[in-house]
């Protein structure tokens, strides 16, 4: 019985590890995905900064009424 009870435990450690090695890949692929996704954001945030330096803004903003 002993012998049978160790066999079971160690497959089913071998099947965790194997699904744990699975999981550790998904977060580390989400992580670079995330990581490029905000790149992205702080490339266009700059580049909307840079453009709205240019663009001469009028000095006072014109009063707009909206419907309630």
């Amino acid at each position: 019985l002993e012998l049978k009870n160790e066999r079971r435990i160690t497959v089913a450690t071998e099947e965790l590890q194997a699904r744990l090695h699975r999981i550790e890949m998904a977060v580390e692929a989400t992580a670079i995905e995330v990581e490029r996704s905000s790149e992205a954001n702080r490339f266009m945030a700059k580049l909307l900064a840079e453009r709205a330096g240019v663009v001469n803004f009028p000095v006072k903003a014109e009063r707009v009424i909206t419907p309630h």
